[in-house]
């Protein structure tokens, strides 16, 4: 196990990973990449606050949103701080960068403004606009190569959320909190309706505190999470309208009476599936039908609190922090579901101490 420091104390913000590499973003701006089975590390800062990070080939992609401005007390709110300020404090990013890696540095390449939440599918960035409903089709230089506005009729007010995610030919936008937009890919992008909850009083695709988390494709049925709040199920009805309905009449696992799997579901793969909460992770069958392992995270001196997880094939990368400002990143092998293995421990805040894996019996 490899432990690793970044060069400045900041909490992170999103984290991804491929097979042999990891991106941390954090609120400082700092840009870290490390590597699997490594000590090595480059940085690179950017001027804004990370939303999103992803990996594609020898590039990272990040959106970021602007650092809030401080107004003093005896100076009244410019036009230009109150601008920058209400982007601030959008739930999505507005600016897209395109970050080359190099074998001893990183360095920014490109970037594109008014840019959303964005996906990454067949050699193109699929990119939320942020001004208007609809997105935006770019090439891996973030250059445009199509854009496409919605058709069926919106309100007109100017989108607060932004993500895309894609399921096999479908692409669904997200940009409102009670309707999810679907579009279906091929030669051409067919428009084909919008998502609504069965039962909008007890369903929102996107949590008051919070955008959209993930979509996760179980046995044949799609997942959708939110931050906080209830999962949904999007699935097909007499194959003439697509709704969201109640998860719990599909997926019934629990986790020893504490919490229901498909409410702290937040990752899954081909061969396995991990819900958490704020103090382990539970590892079930890739259809939700069985517990296969559950553990926690210890550190000498305090409690680890778990935050969020991503994966990538046999590798997870997990964020974790502790009441007195430790930030550990935590890179784990997942190639035995029933035998986590840590390869790498990033501190981005004050140093853990030894961190181990504990069963949770």
């Amino acid at each position: 196990m490899n432990i690793i420091k970044t060069e400045l104390e900041s909490q992170p913000l999103a984290e991804t990973l491929d097979s042999e590499k990891a991106i941390i973003a954090q609120k400082n701006g700092d840009i870290s990449l490390v590597y699997l089975n490594s000590s090595k590390l480059l940085s690179l800062r950017l001027d804004q606050e990370p939303v999103q990070v992803e990996l594609y080939q020898s590039n990272i992609y990040v959106l970021t949103k602007p650092f809030r401005k401080e107004v003093s007390d005896d100076s009244e709110e410019s036009e230009e701080i109150l601008a920058n300020n209400l982007l601030a404090a959008k739930k999505t990013g507005v600016t897209l960068w395109k970050i080359a890696i190099h074998e001893n540095s990183l360095e920014i390449e490109t970037k594109r403004e008014k840019t959303g939440g964005f996906v990454i599918h067949d050699d193109k960035l699929y990119a939320c606009n942020v001004l208007a409903y609809g997105f935006y089709i770019l090439n891996p230089d973030l250059e445009e190569v199509e854009k496409i506005e919605v058709k069926i009729k919106v309100d007109g007010r100017t989108p607060w959320y932004s993500s895309i995610k894609i399921i096999d030919d479908t692409l669904f936008l997200i940009q409102e909190e009670n309707q999810i937009r679907w579009f279906k890919l091929g030669d051409t992008i067919e428009e084909m309706g919008i998502i609504v909850p069965e039962f909008p009083h007890m369903t929102s695709f996107i949590s008051i505190n919070s955008g959209p988390k993930q979509l996760f494709k179980v046995d044949q049925q799609i997942v959708g999470t939110v931050s906080s709040g209830n999962p949904y199920v999007i699935t097909l009805r007499k194959n003439e309208s697509i709704v969201a309905i109640d998860p719990k009449k599909m997926f019934s696992l629990k986790y020893k009476e504490l919490f229901s799997i498909i409410n702290k579901l937040q990752a899954k793969t081909d061969r396995y599936a991990l819900a958490m909460d704020k103090y382990r992770i539970v590892v079930t069958d890739s259809k939700l039908k069985e517990t296969v392992y559950a553990f926690s995270f210890t550190e000498p001196n305090e409690t680890l609190y778990l935050t969020r997880i991503s994966v990538f094939e046999n590798y997870v990368i997990c964020f974790a922090w502790t009441n007195q400002g430790k930030y550990p990143v935590i890179i784990f092998d997942m190639t035995e579901p029933e035998k986590p293995t840590i390869i790498n421990v990033i501190n981005c805040g004050k140093k853990t101490g030894e961190i181990k894996i504990e069963e949770d019996i």
